[in-house]
């Protein structure tokens, strides 16, 4: 036995006696990014990041401007409209009336009675300004058109709203509808951050474990080492070596599949950021939480936007109950109309024009402003149970996430003794090996222990942060 231990001291001096110096420094590397990034990104960086590139922010930017037209379109209801129409007709035929001259029967005898007193001309030729009844009598007879083959005509028409009790209510819909647009860009912000703060944190879990499983690497690697060492000093079997190295390849496989799954899990917080993943990641600073849990949940039952959400929509519906009982009010508005049209014999001046007052008013419609209401009052009324539901599940929420953090506390404090133990374990079973009271298995055993243990240990506590940030922002802390 004291061969054996002189043995190991001489080949690998002090690396027997060190395994948790050597885990220590393991620890301390894989603190450098992995990759090739050059950045850490925190949390608040990325969910700054987020609401400055995220294209669904971008989208809800576009809902609220279509929603501001609704509310430009409900201010047109006082606006004049004006129009001008065109119309061309082709009639089968013109009509029209001939009208002989009614006079021309007394010509033969005004010229009668001109042959028989020659005096006449001579009062005509001393007067020539005076007119002559022959002249008169002599002229053709008249043509009139009563309608035109083809006809022409222009019509222009000013409508202006006096009165209108819809527009009032229509106004406070469009107004609301603004409100609600807006809404929709809270929920999915708050939605988005959820998004980003789980990412994040499935992110720091993986990095965590790209840390175990160095460390597991560092420890496995040093049985290979003291294996081949006692095998080269005829102390040890060739089978033990390979066994080790079959736990080392084993060790490193799962180093490398944390590292996969680190990179997968930046690529998708990249992804969702909409930007490269040029980053690396770490664990947020610690938050302390009040004592007070009814505080959390009054505060993410005021802070949730989702809740203004049900208000709206039951606002919306009582305007739009306001709106069906304005339809009973009657509709005011003046017209003006100015017509220019081809001039017949029947059809008056080119040039026509008038102004009216109108008012129209709907007295019965066969209840369909009754049924309109009445499901309206119903939308508004199941709005506002929505809201108080959504009240209890937030609530019920909330007190889920404060019962989880002590859940995770207490994850964190088992695993965290579960460790010391597996370490201990680990350090009594080696120096057990020294005594040959403890073969090579029960080494690798108990570091195996302290990798699952360790493993253990940093989901818990990466575990334990989410729970506390998750329950920040559920409360409109974050």
């Amino acid at each position: 036995m004291t061969l054996l231990v002189l043995a190991l001291a001489l080949l690998l001096p002090s690396a027997v006696f060190a395994s948790d110096s050597v885990a220590e420094a393991a620890a301390d590397r894989v603190e450098e990014p992995e990759g090739d990034t050059n950045r850490v990104l925190q949390l608040d960086e990325a969910i700054e990041l987020l609401m400055a590139s995220s294209t669904m922010l971008a989208i809800t930017d576009e809902s609220i401007r279509e929603a501001k037209t609704l509310e430009d379109q409900a201010y047109t209801i006082w606006y004049p409209r004006v129009n001008l129409t065109a119309i061309y007709t082709l009639n089968d035929k013109e009509v029209s009336f001939d009208s002989p001259n009614p006079y021309a029967p007394l010509g033969p005898y005004l010229e009668s009675v001109y042959a028989s007193d020659p005096s006449l001309a001579s009062f005509f030729a001393a007067n020539p300004a005076m007119p002559d009844a022959r002249g008169l009598a002599a002229m053709p007879g008249s043509s009139a058109t009563i309608k035109e083959r083809h006809s022409y005509r222009l019509v222009g028409t000013v409508t202006q709203t006096l009165f209108n009790a819809r527009a009032f209510p229509l106004l406070d819909m469009a107004e609301i509808a603004v409100e609600r647009a807006e809404n929709g860009k809270q929920q999915a912000t708050y939605e988005l951050k959820r998004g980003v703060i789980q990412l994040y944190f499935g992110a720091v879990t993986f990095k965590r474990l790209i840390e175990v499983s160095r460390r597991n690497v560092e420890l496995s690697r040093l049985n290979v080492d003291t294996a081949q060492a006692m095998l080269d000093v005829d102390l040890g079997l060739k089978f033990e070596v390979n066994r080790a190295e079959v736990s080392l390849a084993s060790a490193e496989r799962e180093l490398e599949n944390a590292r996969l799954a680190y990179r997968l899990a930046l690529d998708a917080l990249a992804t969702f950021l909409e930007t490269e993943p040029d980053f690396d990641v770490e664990l947020p600073e610690e938050r302390v939480l009040s004592e007070d849990l009814q505080e959390y949940v009054d505060a993410a039952v005021a802070a949730r936007s989702e809740m203004e959400s049900y208000s709206l929509a039951a606002q919306f519906n009582e305007k739009r109950i306001d709106e069906v009982d304005s339809r009973f009010w009657p509709v005011v508005f003046a017209q003006a109309q100015a017509m220019l049209q081809q001039e017949t014999a029947f059809g008056g001046d080119p040039l026509t024009w008038s102004l009216t007052v109108q008012e129209s008013w709907d007295l019965y419609d066969g209840g369909l402003r009754a049924v309109e209401k009445s499901g309206y009052e119903v939308a508004a009324s199941q709005s506002k149970l929505n809201r108080e539901l959504r009240e209890k599940q937030v609530a019920a929420e909330v007190r889920q996430a404060w019962m989880s953090v002590s859940s995770e506390r207490q994850k964190v404090a088992s695993a965290s003794a579960e460790v010391g133990l597996a370490i201990e374990n680990v350090e009594l079973t080696q120096a057990a090996q020294e005594l040959n009271a403890a073969t090579a298995v029960d080494v690798e055993l108990a570091q195996r222990q302290r990798y699952l243990s360790e493993v253990a240990l940093a989901t818990a506590e990466v575990g334990l942060r989410a729970q506390i940030y998750a329950l920040l922002f559920a409360s409109g802390e974050l």
